[in-house]
Order: C-alpha cells, then sequence, then structure tokens
C-alpha cells in the first residue's frame, strides 16, 4: 500500500499494516518533482526518508529541503525549495539501503485544527476540498475557535467565494457549528518556496 501527499501519524500506519496485512509505503514527494524518497520500513528508523537518487538530487547538510530534478523532462527544475525541513546525508541502513538519507523531515507541516468542544482534528484532512479548484497556491489559518483566514496565490476571482462555502461544509462536518472563513489575498505567501498550507495561531493547551 502506498501512501502520500499528506502527514501520515506512526499510529495510523501500524493500524493499516496489522488490518490489512501488508507493508504500508509513504513516500516524500511533490507536484514538480514526483517522487523523492521513501520511509524506511525498519522500526527503529521511521522518519528517516531514503532518496530516489540518481532521479534527484536533495542538496545536503542544510535545514530545508532544496531539490534538483533529474529524470528526463520538457522544463529542468534546479534548486527547487518545495518548502519542507529536513537534513540529507550519506547514510548506511539497517534496512541494507546505502545512500542519501533525508532526517528530521518536517513534512507539509502536520497541523492540528481545534474545535469548540476542544477536539482535535488533522487540518489535512480539508485537503481534497482546494483539488477541486484552481489555484497555486494557498494557507488556511485557524485564528479563533470558529474563525479561519485563507490565503489564495492564483485563484480565479469568480472561485473564491464558492471555495469558501465548500471549506465552510467541510468544517462543519468535522464539528465546527458555525465556522467563518474570511478570505485574503496572497501578500503573506512567501513567492519562493510553497507557503505550510495550514497553520494554527490558537495557543497551545495547558
Amino acid at each position: 500500500m502506498l501512501t502520500s501527499a499528506q502527514h501520515l501519524p506512526h499510529a495510523l500506519r501500524d493500524a493499516w499494516t496489522e488490518e490489512r496485512g501488508v507493508p504500508v509505503l509513504n513516500y516524500y514527494a511533490a507536484t514538480e518533482t514526483g517522487p523523492l524518497a521513501w520511509e524506511c520500513l525498519e522500526d527503529a528508523n521511521r522518519g528517516r526518508f531514503h532518496v530516489l537518487t540518481p532521479d534527484v538530487w536533495l542538496e545536503p547538510d542544510g535545514d530545508e529541503v532544496v531539490v534538483t530534478r533529474l529524470r528526463p523532462s520538457v522544463l529542468p527544475l534546479l534548486r527547487y525549495r518545495p518548502g519542507d525541513t529536513g537534513t540529507v546525508r550519506r547514510d548506511a541502513c539497517a534496512c541494507g539501503f546505502h545512500g542519501w538519507t533525508l532526517t528530521g523531515f518536517g513534512g507539509r507541516g502536520a497541523c492540528a485544527f481545534h474545535t469548540p468542544s476542544g477536539r482535535a482534528v488533522d487540518a489535512w484532512s480539508l485537503a481534497w476540498v482546494f483539488k477541486h479548484h484552481p489555484l497555486r497556491a494557498f494557507r488556511l489559518t485557524q485564528v479563533a475557535l470558529e474563525r479561519f483566514t485563507l490565503e489564495l496565490s492564483g485563484a480565479p476571482a469568480d472561485s473564491v467565494a464558492a471555495l469558501c462555502e465548500r471549506l465552510t461544509a467541510a468544517l462543519r462536518n468535522l464539528g465546527w457549528t458555525s465556522p467563518v472563513v474570511e478570505a485574503r489575498g496572497a501578500g503573506g505567501l512567501a513567492p519562493a518556496a510553497k507557503p505550510l498550507p495550514f497553520r494554527c495561531e490558537l495557543p497551545l493547551p495547558g
């Protein structure tokens, strides 16, 4: 079983493996580059992603992922920053892999939103809503228990209202009673890298 595109909690990976009786291969990819690395299946090495060289090159020793695509393509992609954190080093893994490994991977930023009842909801469960709308980048931020701000880049003006309506409906289905989604421009989105698409500004519990 292959999984990608969003944060995969280890408990969920274990549950799938036990229930289905097959290994779950979690891989790291970007739309612009294709697959970049896969997460080691050894229990002791969870969170370590082995790089798919020679198809891609991830620059070593930094604290941010910087990738050059080496697969044949119409357009070259050099030193692209997908907005993820992690460090690449050469490694000999207990699983038998010898090569470059991505550690300390921050992924697309695991993020939890909080309902008025106090329940934590994985923000990535809203990602499907955005796949139905043309845009370059987005960031959805929870600023209060029932209030969210939505920053958009490259979204046609006539599609914004429909996107906010779908998000509001999805939030209601997840447990919010009166969610308000306020759309804004893309002023806060860094042009050089993908922004973290989900963010919560509520104070941490406790």
